[in-house]
This record gives C-alpha cells, structure tokens and sequence, in this order.
C-alpha cells in the first residue's frame, strides 16, 4: 500500500528534505566550455545550456537516480516525471528550482508508485485501488495505465488517501461433482491440484469411491485419480493439477453400503458398519410407507464372479424363502411376521451391495420377475439421480 497522509506543511518538509542533496556529479560541456563540476566548488556558478549532461540523485533513493541531458529547448526530464527548464540556470539555482517542483507539484498514481520504488512482479494490475480519506474507494486498472497509456487511470492523490495494490492471483474456475460435502462450481486463486479442491468444498462424505476418481479436463481428456493412495500412502503422482473449465467427480461406492428401495420414506444409498438387519437398514430410510406390501419385502443379492467371492456372499437360510438363486440370490421377507409374530429369523442380516426392496400393495401374486424389472428400473433412476 502506498499511502500519502502528509498535511500541506509535512509535505512540503517532506519534499525539501527528500530533494536536499541533489548532486550534479558527470561533465558538463558544450561547444565552447568543459570542465567537471561538484557540489560546493566554484562551478557551482556555472551557467547550464544545451547538451548539457548531469547526474541527479534524490537523497535516500538510490534506484531513482537520474542522468539528464539539457535538451535544446533548455529543459531536462525529473526522476518523478515532468521537466523543469534548466538552460540559463547555475546548478544551486537548478537545485531551488526541482525542490520548489516537488513541493508544489501534484502527486497522482504515477508519480506515487516511482516514489515507492516501482511494482513487483507479484503486482495485480487489475485490482489496484484508491482508498480516499473519506474510505471512498476509487478503482484503478494498472494494466491500462501502465500497458496501454490510458491515463484516465491516473487519478490525483489527496492527503490521507492510500494507494492500494494486492498481489495478482490466477482464478481457477472449476467444477467438483458426486460425493462430496458441498458439490458445485468454484474459483480457486492460486495453483489448484486435486487436493486444494478436496479442501475447498469440505472433503468427502462416506459414500466416495476413493479409487476411482475421474478428472474431466477442459480439453476433454479423462484422467483417473486414485485417492487412496493420495491419502493413505501418500503418492504425490495423483494430486493432478487442475485448471479452468476443469471439473473433478468423485463417484459412489458400493463397498460399505446397501439400497433401500420401494415404499419407504427416504429410498436412497445407505453406509453399514458392522451388522445390519433388514429393519435396521429400513429403519436408516424413514420407515415403510402406508403403501408398503409387507409380506413381500426382497433383498437382492448379486453374485460375484470368483468363487472365494460366492462362497462369502451366498448365505444358507432355512426359515426364509430363497426365490432365485442362479445369477442372485433373491430373497423373500415378510415383515409382517416380524412386526406382528416376533419372528426374528425373517430379520436377516444385510451384507454391503444389498438391495432391499418393498414392493407397493395390492399385488395379487408376487411375481418376482416384475420386482426384478421394478428394482432394476428404480437402481437405474436413482443413479442417473445421483451425477
């Protein structure tokens, strides 16, 4: 921030101190006359003209130091911006006259940001600001002013006022999708990789498939993330960078969670830790509907494909009826026997993948093709829901 708070009297001390030893220190010739002057010696007499060549240094500021050639209009340019006329002048003369000139002389965002040295390269030229006395806030676009020589971006400064110049920042402007707290488009400042992403929209709920992250660039390449191994073994190689139009969807997984279906109050995806019966799991959906058949409840099992896998899934019942078991194992439960009669072996317990389903009364005959078709139909509506 570069602040111009002086009253009149201050700054006009301010100038004359700062403008007190300026010295004239490289040859000074013409045609007719060279010699070499120095402040305090008899040249100091000496009377400036054309072509003229002078060195002028402002106490304390070293980087503002200037060399100054007489121009044959007789005039020189200042360190700060400006000319004075130099020709016909003797150099203590020349001294009064570019003191008065910094005294006297209007202090705008130029003339502020040489006092301070110049930007850096960290500089945001689009965002600088004005802030008046008053906490008016005047807008300036540097990048104008300084690229394009727009000098309506120019204002004056006023005692008390404040130049203000932030740091320049990229916005990234991505998308973040699928199980994650808060989905939605962002604009990140700074360099943004999968991580910074993770962060800014409150990280992961406990449905995420952590291995199979998708990155969707803007070029339309698909990229793959691993998240368990970014977080768990801590591999670098999968915190991608991401960039603008960029969008990163973190999809569902079914490891740890089952389907609760049908005529139950909030259907949808729900986590299992530990075990989880029938009741329980419909218990986490709100509870069955007026509208629920309870006597023909079904959970669904899908078959793995390895053996080990089948072994571990398919599950021997003998006070439960088994519908089907080719490609899965369908499941009858008639809650109404557990609600009413107490018997809790219908009160299965549910493994991650399951599928509960209560189909909608009346239904003559339970025909398990058309649950089949009615889940399958409803698996497919609830996903497309889900992205």
């Amino acid at each position: 921030m570069i602040k111009n708070n002086l009253d009149k009297n201050e700054r006009n001390l301010y100038f004359v101190f700062f403008a007190l030893l300026i010295f004239f220190l490289l040859n000074i010739f013409n045609s007719n006359y060279s010699s070499f002057a120095t402040e305090g010696s008899s040249n100091d007499y000496y009377v400036l003209s054309q072509n003229d060549v002078l060195e002028i240094m402002l106490w304390g500021y070293p980087e503002l130091t200037r060399t100054a050639v007489v121009q044959p209009d007789g005039m020189i340019s200042l360190p700060l911006g400006g000319q004075i006329d130099a020709a016909g002048k003797t150099l203590e003369e020349l001294r009064a006259g570019i003191v008065q000139e910094l005294i006297s002389g209007k202090v705008d965002v130029l003339k502020a940001i040489s006092v301070a040295s110049g930007l850096t390269d960290k500089a945001g030229l689009k965002n600088a600001m004005i802030i008046r006395e008053n906490q008016e806030i005047t807008p300036v676009d540097l990048e104008k002013l300084l690229n394009q020589n727009d000098l309506s971006q120019n204002y004056e400064l006023n005692s008390g006022d404040s130049l203000y110049i932030p740091k320049a920042f990229t916005i990234t402007n991505i998308s973040i999708g699928g199980e994650v707290k808060s989905p939605g488009l962002y604009s990140l400042e700074g360099k943004v990789d999968v991580l910074k992403a993770i962060s800014a929209c409150g990280g992961l709920t406990q449905k995420a498939n952590l291995k199979n992250v998708i990155i969707n660039k803007h070029n339309n390449e698909v990229i793959q993330v691993d998240l368990e191994k970014l977080f768990i073994q801590n591999d670098l190689t999968q915190n991608y960078p991401l960039e603008t139009g960029d969008s990163l969807f973190v999809p569902l997984t079914l490891e740890n969670n089952i389907y609760v279906l049908g005529e139950v109050v909030r259907p949808g995806i729900y986590p299992i830790e530990g075990d989880c019966t029938v009741i329980e799991a419909i218990s986490q959906a709100g509870g069955y509907t007026a509208d629920a058949r309870l006597k023909s409840c079904v959970v669904i099992r899908k078959f793995p494909h390895d053996e080990e896998g089948l072994k571990i899934r398919t599950i021997t019942l003998k006070d439960v009826k088994v519908i089907r078991e080719k490609y899965e194992q369908v499941i009858e439960i008639n809650l109404e026997k557990i609600f009413k009669d107490g018997e809790l072996a219908q009160n299965i317990a549910l493994q991650p993948q399951d599928i509960v389903f209560i189909p909608i009364r009346p239904l003559s005959e339970f025909d398990i093709a058309t649950i089949l078709d009615v889940v399958t139909t409803g698996l497919t509506v609830y996903n497309v829901l889900l992205k």
